[in-house]
């Protein structure tokens, strides 16, 4: 999260594109969880989910004659539609597509629709099974286009039948009429021999009017003969020439092929949600982010610059002696940034010495588990690779960790000497790390602030500065503890190490705050667990062209000792109390022996071992040490800071 307290320009208060990009950065770990359990999830439905396959039929439906005078009117698809998924059809075609399966008659689902502007039926069936979705399909089509052409059939049959039936009464009444009209002539033929007369004018005329009323009914009956005959010929000649009334012009296939979204659709739709949401998250999470993650956020929150920026390491890299990255030869490629990280962290540290004359150096943070031990190790170890003559003292004497990055016992230490139960304090080296001391807390003691702040730590902290070029002090977190404070007024300066996924922004704000008041100079922070540094998202890696040399090669072309060699060397006959570096002060010089000190004994005992190894006679102790290069020549009493820099001892090859 960006910390901006007081925003210098309009440019800083804005979030770019790089903002955006760093944010999904910083969460890549967020993009599998959500994209996994947005897997998960389809993966959880396509497995419950039941496939549903569709089959789809097309019928034709064409005119037919309606009403007596035989008009071939437009079908209406909606009513035929109602017809269709009636009951009388649905149950006569689900039966015929269940075959054998009586429970199979029941299931599926079965639509239809027409297209506008034509007379296309279209009937979709719906089902688990791809065979039964097409023969539920089928079976519909079918049993419509039976049924419509069957009716169209009964349609003419009975039209027809009607006429017949119809014809059958009009013939003998024709007959009859014909049979009437003949009788009334032979009676008016009787009438033609009789003279004129009245009776014979009223007869005649009689017999007239009932010959015209039956010729009337006759006519009429033969008219209604002849158009019956007509229609009756219409309706056969269009029986034979009419289409059917319906036809299936596009047969239900079996479907290949599940319907609606397949099963891949939906888990790459579950991929993109799960990109969507970690889109989200990560912009959200950014914004509620408080923490420090990058140098930008540390120098704004302390006001000092950044001083080294040190990338997060393997994990296998954090814990116990394999977090001394400097002093394992390890040829780690992901440790290469790592290594050149603390080495330009050394180069600003002797920027400091050099320009500042700072010399004796506090190093913290403000809250545990956030890498001030381990930075503070790798940072002296570095110091001593570049030549420094470089103390390593272990301020932090309520939860001591030093130890356990160097393998030291901690029986005693500065505890002890603090306290006064020692006048000597214990001091150990390393073969490899000549210009490395190590002073070791010791026992956890009731009083760590008042042991810093006391006097007895001002006059080690001033033999130390005698002693060594850089005196490097580990100590508790300041959010913590006062015991950083206490001995950070005895020092030049602080160092303060960030860890840039737990330091937060107020905890920031409130050490700058106690430094302020406190007096005590702040140089700069250390961004341990930098997550602006690391190869990921939108980033190359920076390191990728010095990726750490070939399989096998060292880390940087630096001598650098195993752990093996470390035990051998701090556990060579060496007592774990190693009375060293008594305080001298103004009223009570004190001489320092050479003998008494740790890598005295040390290269003591291994030139015995080497000449033992060749066969040659140990001799005197002079000669012991010309022969592992120590140089016993300076007064060491007159010149105790000169002692202990010429008992630096070479091992010497082997012939």
């Amino acid at each position: 999260m960006l910390y901006e307290p007081a925003p210098v320009n309009h440019e800083r208060t804005v979030a770019s594109l790089e903002d955006y990009l760093e944010a999904l950065r910083r969460r890549k770990l967020l993009v599998l969880v959500c994209v996994l359990a947005l897997l998960g999830l389809g993966f959880a439905y396509v497995g419950q989910r039941e496939a549903m396959y569709e089959a789809q039929a097309s019928i034709l439906v064409s005119p037919t004659p309606a009403g007596n005078n035989g008009a071939l009117p437009t079908p209406n698809l909606e009513r035929e539609i109602s017809i269709l998924l009636g009951d009388a059809i649905s149950t006569t075609a689900r039966t015929a597509a269940a075959g054998s399966d009586p429970l199979a008659a029941v299931e599926g689902t079965v639509t239809a629709g027409y297209q506008p502007q034509s007379d296309v039926i279209t009937i979709k069936a719906l089902s688990l099974s791809p065979e039964r979705a097409a023969a539920l399909a089928s079976a519909y089509a079918t049993t419509y286009v039976t049924e419509r052409v069957a009716g169209q059939a009964a349609y003419f049959d009975a039209s027809i039948g009607s006429i017949d039936t119809e014809l059958a009464t009009i013939e003998p009444r024709i007959t009859d009429s014909q049979d009437a009209i003949a009788y009334w002539d032979a009676q008016a033929a009787q009438w033609t021999d009789f003279p004129a007369s009245n009776e014979k004018a009223t007869a005649l005329a009689q017999i007239q009017n009932e010959k015209t009323k039956i010729t009337t009914e006759l006519q009429s009956d033969t008219s209604r003969k002849n158009g019956l005959e007509n229609q009756k010929a219409d309706l056969v000649r269009a029986r034979s020439i009419q289409a059917p009334s319906a036809s299936v012009i596009a047969a239900a296939n079996v479907p290949a092929s599940a319907v609606g979204i397949p099963d891949w659709g939906f888990l790459v739709l579950g991929g993109f949600v799960g990109l969507l949401l970690w889109a989200v998250l990560a912009f959200q999470l950014e914004r509620l982010d408080r923490s420090a993650g990058c140098s930008r956020d540390v120098e704004l929150a302390v006001g000092r610059p950044v001083l080294g920026s040190v990338p997060r390491f393997s994990w296998r890299f954090r814990r116990g002696k394999w977090a001394l990255i400097m002093a394992n030869d390890r040829p780690a490629r992901s440790l290469q940034a790592t290594r050149e990280a603390y080495r330009r962290l050394r180069s600003s540290v002797q920027f400091l010495a050099r320009a500042d004359g700072a010399q004796v150096i506090v190093v913290t943070s403000s809250r545990a588990l956030e890498g001030k031990s381990t930075t503070a190790s790798n940072l002296a170890v570095t110091l001593s690779l570049g030549g420094e003559r470089v103390a390593l003292v272990s301020g932090d004497m309520r939860r001591p960790s030093l130890e356990r990055l160097f393998q030291i016992n901690n029986a005693t230490g500065l505890s002890d000497f603090l306290a006064g139960r020692s006048e000597s304090l214990r001091v150990e080296r390393f073969v490899g790390f000549e210009t490395l001391a190590i002073i070791p807390a010791g026992p956890v003691p009731t009083n760590p602030g008042e042991l810093l702040g006391s006097a007895r730590f001002v006059q080690l902290v001033t033999r130390l500065r005698q002693e060594f070029d850089i005196v490097v002090i580990d100590t508790p977190p300041l959010a913590v503890a006062a015991d950083a404070l206490a001995a950070a007024a005895r020092a030049d300066g602080v160092v303060l190490v960030v860890d840039g996924k737990r330091t937060e922004t107020p905890d920031l704000l409130a050490i700058r705050n106690d430094l302020d008041r406190s007096g005590v100079r702040l140089f700069g922070a250390v961004l341990n667990r930098d997550r602006t540094k690391r190869a990921g998202l939108l980033r190359r890696n920076k390191y990728s062209y010095y990726g750490g040399g070939r399989k096998g090669d060292s880390s940087g072309g630096v001598a650098i000792h195993t752990s093996r060699r470390l035990e051998d060397a701090l556990y060579l006959d060496a007592p774990e109390v190693e009375p060293a570096l008594p305080v001298a002060t103004p009223d009570h010089p004190v001489a320092v022996d050479p003998d008494a000190r740790p890598i005295r004994r040390l290269a003591d005992q291994l030139a015995a071992r080497e000449l033992e190894a060749s066969g040659a006679p140990l001799g005197s102790e002079a000669d012991r040490l010309e022969s592992v290069g120590v140089s016993m020549s300076g007064d060491v009493d007159d010149e105790p800071s000169r002692s202990l820099r010429s008992s630096t001892p070479t091992r010497r090859r082997r012939t």
